[in-house]
C-alpha cells in the first residue's frame, strides 16, 4: 500500500511504460520479426551449402531452419494472460493513485501535472486496451463507480459495425415506407366497408408492420428483438443487419401487396355486377367502390358504376363514371355519355362523343347500332330528317344482323325513325308500320323507351281513327 501519492504515480508510471511496451510490438510485428530473423538465417546457411553440397543437404538445411518456426513464434508472442496482467496492473495502479488523491489530498501542481500527462499517455492506450480484456465483465465483477473513468474505454468499433449508423437509418426509412404503404393498402381494401377477406389481410399487414416497426422505433422493442437475437445467438456484429434485412422483408412484402392489389378487384366487380342484377343496388356499389379502390384505372368497373348510378338517377355522378371509362378506352361509354347529353339538351358535346367513337375502331355490332341510333336521335332532335333516317336505317340494319336477344331488340330505333316519318308527313303507311315495330320489338330499357313506346300507342291509334273515318 503507497503512503504517499508521488509513490502512486511512479508505479502508475512503470505500469503504464510496461503496457505501452506490450502495445507497441503487437503480435503481427512479433511474428514478423521472427520470420524476417529466421529466412535471413535460413538464406546465409543456404548461401554456404549450395555449391559445395547435395540436394539432400539442401533439403537438410532448409528443414532445420524452420522445423521450430511454429514453436518459436508462439513462444515469443506475448500471451493473452500477460497482456491482461499488464493491463489490470495499470488500471489498479490508476486506482491507487485516485485512493490516495482523495485520502491525502497531496495535490501539488507538480505531482498534478505529471498525472495528467500520464492520464494522457493512458487514454491513447484505450483501443490496445479494450482490444485485450473485456472491460464491461470487469465492470460487472469488480462494480465500479462511473468517476473511474479508466475502467470505462468503450469497446473498439468492430470493421462490421462501421456502417451500423447506415443500417439503422435505412430500416428506419424501410419501415417508415412500410407503415405508409400500409396506410395506403389498408384504405383501399377497407374502402366500401370491411369484411372477411379484407379485415384479415390487413390483420395481418398491421402485425406484421407494427412488430417490425416497434422494434426498430421504441425502446422497448428493440429490447425485445435484442433478447431473442441473443437467445438465437447471432454475434451482435449482425445484428443492424439483420434489422435492416427484416425492414426490407416487410417492405417488400407490403410492396407486392400494393403491386399485385389492382388484380383482386376482377373478383369484386364481378360480384357487385351480380349484386346490381340481382337488384341489390347498394351492394353493388359497395363492391364497385371497393374494386376501383384497388384498382383506381379499371374502366369497366367505373362503366358498371355509371350504370348503377343512372339507375338511381343520379346523372351527375353517372356522368362521371362514364368520363373516367372513357378516358380508359371503353368504347360503351361514349354512347352512354352521349346519350345523357342528348337527354339535357347538350347536342354539341353530345356529337363530339359519338364523332369520336365512329372515328375509332368498334369492338361489335351491338356497339355500332346503339352508335348509330344514337346519331339518329340526336339528327331528330336538331330536325336534321334526312341525317337522322340515314343513320336510323344503318342502325335497324345492323341490329337485324344481331344474335335474337330481349336486352337487343332494336324497338327503339323503330320509334325514332318513326318520329322522323312523323315530322316529315308524307308516309303514312312506313310510319305506322315502324310505330308497330316500335311496340314490338321496344325492350324497354332505358325511360325514354317507355315514352316513346306511349308515344307509339298513341299514334297508331291516330293512324287507325282516320284510317276508319
Amino acid at each position: 500500500m503507497f503512503t504517499s501519492l508521488n509513490q502512486a504515480i511512479k508505479n502508475y508510471r512503470i505500469k503504464l511504460e510496461a503496457l505501452e511496451k506490450a502495445s507497441k510490438y503487437s503480435t503481427n510485428k512479433i511474428k514478423f520479426t521472427i520470420l524476417y530473423a529466421r529466412l535471413k538465417r535460413w538464406c546465409k546457411a543456404l548461401k554456404a551449402e549450395i555449391f559445395r553440397s547435395s540436394y539432400k543437404t539442401i533439403f537438410a538445411v532448409v528443414f532445420t531452419q524452420f522445423r521450430y518456426l511454429p514453436t518459436a513464434l508462439k513462444a515469443n508472442v506475448h500471451q493473452p494472460s500477460d497482456k491482461q496482467k499488464r493491463v489490470i496492473d495499470v488500471l489498479l495502479a490508476r486506482d491507487a493513485v485516485e485512493a490516495i488523491q482523495l485520502e491525502k489530498n497531496q495535490d501539488s501542481p507538480d505531482t498534478l501535472l505529471t498525472l495528467i500527462d500520464l492520464d494522457k499517455r493512458l487514454r491513447e492506450q484505450a483501443k490496445f486496451i479494450a482490444q485485450t480484456v473485456e472491460l464491461p465483465e470487469w465492470r460487472k465483477s469488480l462494480k465500479l463507480p462511473p468517476k473511474a473513468w479508466w475502467w470505462f474505454f468503450p469497446p473498439p468499433v468492430h470493421p462490421q459495425d462501421r456502417f451500423d449508423w447506415s443500417w439503422s437509418g435505412l430500416s428506419v426509412l424501410f419501415f417508415t415506407a412500410s407503415l405508409g404503404l400500409l396506410v395506403n393498402i389498408s384504405s383501399r381494401v377497407l374502402t366500401g366497408g370491411p369484411d372477411l377477406l379484407g379485415a384479415l389481410a390487413i390483420s395481418v399487414q398491421s402485425v406484421l408492420t407494427l412488430l417490425a416497426a416497434k422494434g426498430a422505433l421504441t425502446e422497448s422493442g428493440k429490447e425485445g428483438i435484442k433478447q431473442f437475437l441473443e437467445n438465437c445467438n447471432l454475434s451482435k456484429h449482425w445484428w443492424q443487419e439483420i434489422k435492416l434485412g427484416l425492414a426490407l422483408l416487410v417492405c417488400v412484402i407490403l410492396g407486392t401487396i400494393y403491386w399485385v392489389l389492382p388484380r383482386f378487384a376482377e373478383p369484386y366487380r364481378q360480384h357487385g355486377y351480380q349484386e346490381y342484377q340481382a337488384g341489390r343496388l347498394a351492394s353493388a356499389e359497395s363492391d364497385y367502390k371497393r374494386a376501383l379502390a384497388m384498382n383506381p384505372d379499371d374502366a369497366k368497373t367505373h362503366f358498371y358504376l355509371g350504370l348503377l348510378y343512372e339507375e338511381l338517377q343520379d346523372f351527375k355522378r353517372a356522368s362521371t363514371e362514364y368520363k373516367y371509362a372513357i378516358q380508359g378506352g371503353y368504347q360503351t361509354a361514349f354512347n352512354n355519355l352521349a346519350r345523357l347529353y342528348i337527354l339535357k339538351k347538350d347536342y354539341a358535346n353530345a356529337g363530339v362523343l359519338l364523332t369520336q367513337l365512329k372515328k375509332k375502331s368498334i369492338e361489335n355490332k351491338r356497339l355500332e347500332y346503339t352508335l348509330y341510333k344514337n346519331f339518329g336521335w340526336l339528327y331528330l332532335e336538331k330536325n336534321y330528317l334526312t341525317l337522322a333516317k340515314e343513320h336510323l336505317n344503318i342502325a335497324i340494319y345492323l341490329a337485324d344482323q344481331l344474335p335474337p336477344s330481349l336486352d337487343e331488340r332494336p324497338g327503339s330505333a323503330h320509334c325514332l325513325l318513326a318520329q322522323v316519318l312523323n315530322k316529315e308527313n308524307d308516309n303514312t303507311k312506313e310510319e305506322q308500320k315502324q310505330w308497330e315495330y316500335c311496340i314490338s320489338d321496344s325492350p324497354e330499357e332505358f325511360p325514354e323507351e317507355v315514352i316513346w313506346l306511349a308515344m307509339a300507342k298513341e299514334r297508331l291509334l291516330e293512324l287507325k281513327t282516320v284510317q276508319v273515318k
